[in-house]
This record gives C-alpha cells, sequence and structure tokens, in this order.
C-alpha cells in the first residue's frame, strides 16, 4: 500500500522555507513513521511464516524545508555552536557566472520574519546559525525515524537477513556561495548520502565500507537486485555496482553520464 504525502502545517512559514517546531502529531514524518513499523510488522511476520522476501520503502519529508521538528529536535542544539561557512564562501564571488545562483528558499524565522539575500550578499551570521540550527534539528529528526524503524528489524529478528539502504534525493546548500536549498549544480547540492547495510558482506571482519567512486541513485536498482539474488532488470539507466558494495570499496568503471549529475554520491 501506498502511504499519501501529506504537507506539514506550519504556525509560521510554508512549503518554501523557515523553521517548523510542532508536536510529533502533527507532523506527517511522524505518522509516517508510524505506518512504516505497523507494515514492517506486518511484512516480517508474513516473511518469517511463508519464507518470502518483502520490501519496503519510507520516505521522509525531512530535511527538506520549512524543518518541522518537535522542540526536542531543536533543543539539541545551540546557536551559539553552530558552525558557519568562510567569509568568503558566503557569497557567490566574483569568478562564478550567475547563472549558478537562484533565489529559492525563503530565510524566515520561527516568528516569520524574512531576510533577504542575494548572490552577492549573505544573511547576517545569527540568522544563518539559526536556520542551519533548524536544519540539523529536522535531520536529527530523520535520525530519529530511522533508529526507530531499524529497532523493529532487531525486534521482529530479521535484522540480518535484512538488506538496507538510505540516502537522499538531494544535497543541500544553508548559506554557501550565498545560496539556500537544493536548485544548483553546486557540489554540496548533488552529493548525497548513500549506506547500505548487506548481511553477510558489509558485516565481515575488515570490511573497508567507504568508496569515492562515482555512485548515482540510478544505480541504486539494479545494485540492490543483485545484492537481494534477484534478476539484473533490464531497461533502466542505472548500472550494477553491487562489485563496489562487495568489495568494500573496489574500483569500478563507470562513467560520467551527461546532463546534471544531481543524486551524485562519491
Amino acid at each position: 500500500p501506498y502511504f499519501p504525502y501529506k504537507a506539514n502545517t506550519c504556525p509560521i512559514g510554508n512549503e518554501g522555507g523557515g523553521q517548523c517546531i510542532i508536536p510529533d502529531e502533527q507532523i506527517y514524518d511522524y505518522s509516517l513513521r508510524l505506518e512504516a513499523i505497523k507494515y514492517l510488522r506486518h511484512a516480517a511476520t508474513w516473511s518469517k511464516d511463508t519464507a518470502a522476501p518483502f520490501f519496503l520503502m519510507a520516505g521522509f519529508r525531512d530535511p527538506h524545508a520549512p524543518w518541522a521538528a518537535p522542540q526536542r529536535m531543536y533543543d539539541l542544539y545551540g546557536e551559539d555552536n553552530i558552525d558557519l561557512p568562510p567569509p568568503e564562501a558566503r557569497t557567490l564571488g566574483s569568478d562564478t557566472p550567475l547563472i549558478a545562483w537562484s533565489r529559492q528558499l525563503n530565510v524566515c524565522l520561527v516568528n516569520g520574519t524574512s531576510f533577504r539575500y542575494n548572490y552577492d550578499e549573505a544573511v547576517p551570521d545569527w540568522v544563518m546559525r539559526n536556520q542551519r540550527m533548524a536544519y540539523y534539528a529536522s535531520v536529527s529528526y530523520v535520525d530519529e525515524h530511522v533508529g526507530a524503524i531499524l529497532n523493529v528489524l532487531e525486534e521482529e529478528g530479521v535484522s540480518n537477513s535484512t538488506i538496507v539502504v538510505f540516502h537522499s534525493d538531494h544535497g543541500y546548500a544553508l548559506g554557501e556561495h550565498g545560496y539556500w536549498e537544493k536548485k544548483s549544480n553546486f557540489d554540496l547540492t548533488v552529493r548525497v548520502p548513500l549506506i547500505m547495510r548487506v548481511p553477510g558482506v558489509t558485516n565481515q571482519v575488515g570490511y573497508n565500507g567507504k568508496t569515492s567512486e562515482l555512485f548515482d541513485l540510478v544505480d541504486v536498482f539494479p545494485t540492490l537486485s543483485t545484492l537481494a539474488g534477484l534478476p539484473s532488470p533490464i531497461n533502466v539507466d542505472g548500472m550494477d555496482l553491487s562489485n563496489i558494495v562487495a568489495d568494500g570499496g573496489a574500483r569500478n568503471t563507470k562513467s560520467i553520464r551527461g546532463g546534471s549529475e544531481i543524486g551524485r554520491t562519491n
């Protein structure tokens, strides 16, 4: 079954930006977490009873803005301890063409106050710290959701027979290059986290587990198919890079395709 997406209703701010401190019960990701856990328990029980495999995918909205998270997540961070990019990296720079920049995100405080920024004009330092803190809070909230789902795999006794893949769909700029959000080809926005846990492979003693090789998100499907012992899918853009996973970071001969590299993981 498909769990329908719903936008969060924040006190201040909208889908474009701003902080969003609200209770768990009002946040889409929390509802998705509970639903994912319910279906995971059902799938695990069914799999144990029938010896059939199962597949479950949960796509959390955070840390897309507005950064919806309960107060406890915001309390994990203090604005005074938030890192900032160096001053020279807070604007686009005269040696970068303007086509590389666009204004996408509304930099908005929890009280609704918005702040102007431009390719040659950064927001004040305290505002940047405030916004980065909110982003970090929403990332920690996703971390909590992922932990809850992994705990269910342990509780149901299927952790050692289940492949787990974690990735995001894009990166995020938080004031670097005078830019906020995702719609650019800067490294910060095209690189994403990609983590795979494969029982019998990634838990081997001495497994390296890191690679600097190019791995696109379109490669996840064919790679996961091989790792799960399924036939390789046909007519897909991605490549089977299971050798990188199996060998703990082996080199591959993959070349960069044309077009945007959104979803690059190296």
